[in-house]
């Protein structure tokens, strides 16, 4: 994936943990959250070496 893809991947990931998150669905939410931040992460810096 381009960096560009992973930054749309991170803003869809986070709508759809506020949508769990008004549901009350708040362990899935925090899940979203997570891999948001994570995708949000490789945009910036890159992807980690592989193992890490």
């Amino acid at each position: 994936m381009d960096k560009k893809t992973y930054l749309q991947k991170a803003k869809i990931q986070y709508e759809a943990a506020l949508c769990l998150f008004k549901n009350g669905y708040i362990n899935d939410a925090i899940s979203r959250h997570y891999y948001s931040f994570r995708s949000l992460c490789i945009h910036i810096v890159g992807k980690p070496e592989k193992g890490k």
